[in-house]
């Protein structure tokens, strides 16, 4: 038994650490578009404060440092694309009707890959200042109009899959403790009064966590190019604040494992 409150330890960590790192994944993509969307903000400011150039020098520094602050904006932009579609590649078990988000936030975003080889062959291949300016105005209005919507869409995608999965995982460790608990009862090495309520608990966190992510996967569908004439009900939820209700009931749930591993450990080593 000892080896199983070890397992539920560690898993219990697990939980904790794995819904952080989920839910800082929508914060770490926000914060890599707004540094992107910050940097060509600032791209379109002119250089007041260049101090003491002669007028062609001043506009030949300002060209240069106009155009490595859009090639930076370009490739943080590329990073941030190729790491979503990694994530999303990564997506096992996803549902028939959603399959086609799948495919089309990939094509989707390799498309926006192309379009970036694109705009750094005309940054490379444009040389006056003017140029340079029309090519940042054209690619912040494209990241507001176009990119950053579909980015957020992308983003509750891949957190409610990914929180999918650690349902999965906590559903099955559920049905092997209450199996095992079921053997050591029929054994009389504990009595049922101990771990019942307890167990009921961790069955009614996880069927919390479990409806959270389903509303959150219905919403989902409203992406979908064809949706269904009902309209789905969150009572004003969003798909990020449902991940994080899923997962905290599945916090608890790992809790409710670890207390159900120390009773049992208890009775057993008493007798």
């Amino acid at each position: 038994m000892l080896k199983h409150i070890v397992y539920f330890f560690l898993t219990l960590a697990f939980i904790g650490i794995a819904s952080k790192q989920t839910l800082a994944q929508s914060e770490t993509i926000g914060s890599v578009k707004e540094t992107a969307s910050f940097g060509a903000n600032k791209f379109l400011e002119t250089e007041e404060s260049a101090p003491f150039f002669i007028e062609g020098e001043k506009t030949k520094k300002e060209l240069e440092l106009k155009k490595l602050a859009f090639e930076k904006i370009i490739t943080l932009s590329s990073l941030e694309i190729r790491g979503l579609l990694k994530k999303i590649d990564g997506l096992e078990d996803v549902e028939a009707e959603l399959l086609p988000l799948k495919k089309n936030f990939t094509e989707e975003l390799e498309n926006y890959l192309d379009k970036l080889i694109v705009d750094a062959d005309a940054l490379n291949n444009n040389g006056d200042l003017q140029s340079i300016q029309s090519l940042a105005s054209d690619f912040s209005e494209w990241r507001e109009s176009a990119y950053n919507p579909v980015v957020k869409k992308v983003v509750d995608f891949i957190l409610s899959e990914q929180n999918k999965a650690l349902l999965k995982v906590a559903e099955q460790r559920f049905l092997k403790i209450e199996s095992e608990l079921n053997k050591k009862t029929r054994s009389a090495k504990i009595t049922i009064d101990l771990w019942e309520s307890l167990l009921n608990e961790a069955a009614s966190n996880l069927k919390g966590a479990r409806n959270a992510n389903t509303m959150a996967l219905a919403l989902l569908r409203d992406y979908l190019p064809i949706q269904d004439e009902k309209i789905q009900k969150s009572g004003g939820l969003t798909i990020r604040s449902l991940v994080a209700l899923s997962l905290n009931e599945l916090k608890k749930t790992y809790r409710n494992f670890f207390e159900l591993g120390d009773l049992v450990k208890k009775a057993t080593s008493s007798k």
